[in-house]
């Protein structure tokens, strides 16, 4: 083992891995309010029935392109499926567990795959193929999903609950329908213009920049319908956004990093509007703000993560783990640092599901 700029690399660490941990891409921060909490030391297991909540999704690339938080999630139901191709018999073994999808497809509940693409990503691309699912995935290629998942060894569904708890692996029809029971769509059942349906679909999964992009044109459509109908979303949108600026301005003084991230959801989600006029003069007194400061430069490590996870082999996962300590002890009492530290201690666990 040696050691480089302070970061420590077993002697195996690829030079290109080396090279993107240290050269890397600046991260560009998310607007949105991701749970840091750095949860309780939990034992692996086989059956992964612990019912912890997890810090947040690790980095690294989505089917489909996506950024993802848990924090996206919130208020509503998340199925995450899982499995590891090596020990599956047959598709069909996979489409059994797929039925959920089609029973709750139109319901406050998202749909995430999670491939344990250690073992042999082509298998695990070919077999979703077979399977034809039609939600994103994410290819654990260094198990750090997977030691929350499952996926270890056989096919897993998981259910997170709209506050975050992260439930058994055998979920039933009735487990989500319990968990749905008080759960209610936030725009789906406003009684907006179909033409809005898409635009709804993006605010109700918290695109609240991209949704408001293309809602603007439409709120002076021709048609009157339309455009009055684009116009009341946009106000309930609005309505939203009033109590982030109130949250925002209650936690300047005491939670620096939660008053950022909330005006800057609202100044780019709002932008051209008095909302995120609003926001100017507060980001601009927060700059000099030093845990803010902190946090902001330990969001800039923690986004090389994003280029290096996709890249790097299971083999590789303890170096990984040992960047991310890295900023866990330079930025001990950030946010991001305690996240960095949770997916440490997460990429060293996974070395029990070999």
């Amino acid at each position: 083992m040696f050691a480089i700029n302070g970061m420590r690399f077993l002697g195996g660490c690829s030079l290109a891995l080396q090279s993107v941990l240290l050269t890397g891409f600046a991260s560009s921060g998310t607007a949105w309010a991701v749970d840091t909490t750095t949860p309780k030391k939990t034992t692996v297991t086989r059956s992964f029935t612990s019912t912890n909540s997890i810090p947040d999704f690790a980095p690294g690339a989505w089917t489909d392109g996506v950024d993802r938080h848990l924090a996206d999630y919130q208020g509503k139901v998340l199925i995450v499926f899982s499995f590891d191709p090596s020990y599956i018999d047959s598709p069909q073994d996979v489409k059994r567990k797929l039925e959920v999808y089609s029973l709750f497809r139109d319901k406050p509940v998202a749909f995430l795959g999670v491939v344990n693409g250690r073992r042999d990503i082509n298998m695990s691309r070919s077999l979703l193929k077979k399977i034809d699912v039609n939600y994103p995935m994410y290819f654990d290629n260094i198990g750090q999903m997977s030691t929350h998942f499952g996926g270890g060894y056989s096919v897993y569904l998981r259910m997170i609950d709209a506050d975050g708890k992260l439930g058994f692996s055998s979920v039933t029809p009735q487990e989500i329908d319990a968990a749905l029971k008080d759960l209610k769509w936030k725009y789906k059942d406003g009684g907006y213009d179909k033409k809005l349906d898409g635009i709804v679909d993006l605010l109700e999964w918290n695109h609240v920049e991209q949704g408001l992009k293309q809602l603007k044109p439409l709120r002076k459509s021709s048609n009157k319908e339309v455009a009055a109908s684009a116009e009341k979303l946009f106000q309930d949108v609005h309505t939203e956004g009033e109590k982030w600026k109130t949250e925002a301005d209650a936690a300047v003084e005491s939670d620096p990093v939660k008053a950022y991230d909330l005006y800057l959801k609202l100044a780019t989600a709002f932008a051209g509007e008095d909302l995120a006029k609003a926001t100017l003069e507060p980001l601009k007194q927060l700059k000099s703000s030093k845990p803010l400061q902190e946090e902001l430069a330990a969001r800039e490590m923690y986004g090389k993560l994003n280029t290096v996870i996709p890249r790097a082999r299971f083999e590789q996962r303890i170096d990984v783990a040992d960047y991310c300590e890295s900023i866990g002890k330079k930025y001990p009492a950030t946010p991001t640092g305690k996240k960095a530290k949770a997916l440490y201690d997460d990429l060293m666990n996974a070395r029990s599901l070999q």
